[in-house]
């Protein structure tokens, strides 16, 4: 069976949250990734572009915790 038939839980609020989570993490790993590449030779990124990506990924993390809290209260 695939992972995702694996990992679900029985409601589709509790569902939405581990997605919420799962798309959480994502986003954290990413920033990290980001700022590592900024330093590292492998990654050709300049400040600008660093600063410009990593706003967009923190609104879409702060849109997610405001999505979190208001699933939480549901469930």
């Amino acid at each position: 069976p695939e992972i995702d038939e694996m990992i679900c839980s029985t409601t589709v609020v509790h569902n939405q949250l581990l997605d919420l989570i799962a798309e959480d993490l994502a986003l954290e790993d990413t920033l990290y990734h980001l700022g590592r590449g900024l330093y590292s030779d492998l990654l050709e990124i300049d400040l600008d572009r660093f600063l410009k990506v990593r706003s967009l990924l923190f609104s879409s993390l702060l849109f997610f915790s405001f999505l979190f809290v208001e699933l939480s209260n549901q469930a």
